[in-house]
């Protein structure tokens, strides 16, 4: 978890700080670079301090961490309804190749389909032709999803009629809330073994 040496080479060359000077420097608390500093986000070494061992962070990686949590100011307003006209097109331009695939194939379903019926109606058509209907059907409701799902985040993205916009944590922690876990494979029951 804490690295020996940072990316330019070893962690010595630059002066370090303990962990009070690193809180101060960025306005978090002490609590919150050790945490980081164990989570591995924030390199760190550990040495002989005046009350034992102790973490110490190398300058360079302070002036990283700022650089990526410093905000740049917006220069002009935007309104409510240009953002969210901004946001549909990106929206849209994100999922166009997404739509034209899922038409594209619906489409060669359809053209399968018309030849099928275009040929005799045997039980083995009948049932290829079952099958393309399924699946124009799974894809009807594969593009629903995909639709709500983008509803989901379009309503997330924006913020209600007379509230404050949520804050860039607040909106990945919603997106994590929405997004779906991996199902943990079931475990094996041990069997108890019988001692002689």
């Amino acid at each position: 978890m804490v690295a020996p040496q940072d990316r330019e080479g070893s962690i010595d060359r630059d002066r370090l700080m303990t962990i009070d000077e690193v809180a101060q420097s960025l306005g978090f608390t002490k609590t919150t670079i050790r945490r980081r500093i164990k989570r591995g986000e924030v390199r760190a070494v550990k040495k002989m301090g005046p009350y034992g061992e102790q973490y110490y962070v190398p300058e360079s990686e302070v002036k990283t961490i700022r650089e990526i949590t410093d905000v740049l100011p917006v220069t002009r307003q935007i309104s409510l309804p240009s953002f969210a006209e901004t946001l549909e097109q990106a929206i849209t331009a994100t999922n166009e190749p997404f739509r034209r695939e899922v038409l594209n194939r619906m489409e060669d379903l359809r053209r399968e389909l018309t030849a099928l019926k275009e040929r005799d109606a045997s039980e083995e058509l009948k049932k290829d032709i079952a099958a393309l209907h399924g699946e124009i059907a799974s894809i009807k409701q594969l593009t629903l999803d995909y639709q709500s799902q983008l509803e989901a985040l379009v309503a997330i993205s924006l913020p209600q009629p007379g509230e404050e916009p949520p804050s860039r944590w607040q909106r990945l922690k919603n997106w994590l809330r929405n997004t779906p876990k991996e199902e943990e494979a079931p475990q094996e029951e041990e069997t108890p073994v019988k001692r002689l």
